[in-house]
Order: C-alpha cells, then structure tokens, then sequence
C-alpha cells in the first residue's frame, strides 16, 4: 500500500525506484563492485541491525572498497544526539530527545536532488498490479490490511504533521 505513490514521488525527483524481490543482500552483492558509496539507515531492530552486518561483511568480503555511511532516517531527532548510552525505555529517552527537538524541526521534506543520473538496475515488477505482487511474495496472507492505517507517502505526511501540530507537547508524557 503506497508503493506506487511513493515510486511516483522518487521518480518525480529525478531518481530511480527500483523494486527487489527476494533477500536484500543478495541483491546488494551483486551491485557492489559497481557501488562508489554505500549508504544505510542507522535501524534499531534486530533484523535491521544483522542486515547492516551482512552488508558490512559483504564489502569486507568482496574486497570493495566504498565508503559506508549510515544515516538515521526514520526519525526526527538523531537518536543519539540526544543520548549517546543505550536507554532502558522510552519514557527515560522522550525528555531527552525533547530537550532538542527544536534543532530538527525545519525539516520540509526533500525538495530536489543534486544528482539525477538514473541508475542502471532492473525493477523486478512495475507496481502496476499490486494485487499480482502480492501473490508473489512469501508473506502470510491470512494479514488483512488495516482498516485504520493506510500506506503513501501523503497519508505518512499527514499524519505525522497532525502529530506534530496537536501531539508533540504531550509526547513526553506519553507511556
């Protein structure tokens, strides 16, 4: 749900929306000698955490030599601006990212790219036929979709800015 929104957002940016359909590091293996750079998002998950693993020994693997950075991407505030040890709960962690949630409140949204060069690598479906996408993947089908939470990248602008306006002074508080 909102995948072809958010395909139509990034290509309207000027770059490229690829779709891999199988284990991540497979696909990345196969681009690294052809990759300058590699950039990850600094995930807190389990899952998330072992895939940036596999992709760090991947490269040591290789012997390729590109630069790795890793950006925090599903947050407002850079986690670890706001504490640089390891927090026990959430309630211990809001005061703090409060404390500088100011700092990092100007973001509007990504505007434009520096560099559109489209990028030579095959998407393994079009996203015109969700429904036929969905069949494909190994997923437990037996999930129904949310009848509250619906996917795009309008619905997550909304929402979040409806947080932002009427939510973020009781964040804090929040259990």
């Amino acid at each position: 749900e909102g995948l072809q929104e958010t395909k139509a957002e990034v290509e309207k940016l000027g770059a490229t929306f690829v779709v891999r359909i199988g284990e991540a590091i497979d696909h990345i293996k196969a681009l690294l000698w052809d990759a300058d750079s590699i950039i990850m998002d600094y995930s807190y998950a389990k899952h998330q955490k072992a895939n940036r693993k596999k992709v760090y020994d991947a490269v040591q693997n290789q012997g390729s030599f590109q630069d790795i950075y890793v950006v925090e991407s599903d947050v407002i505030v850079p986690t670890r601006q706001a504490s640089i040890k390891e927090e026990y709960g959430a309630y211990t962690i809001r005061p703090k990212l409060m404390k500088v949630f100011q700092k990092y409140r100007d973001f509007k949204g990504l505007l434009w790219l520096d560099n559109t060069t489209r990028i030579a690598v095959a998407s393994d479906d079009t996203l015109e036929d969700i429904d036929a996408l969905l069949d494909r993947l190994p997923i437990d089908k037996s999930v129904k979709p949310s009848m509250f939470y619906k996917g795009g990248y309008q619905r997550a602008s909304q929402m979040l800015y409806a947080f932002l306006q009427e939510n973020i002074e009781k964040f804090e508080e929040m259990n």
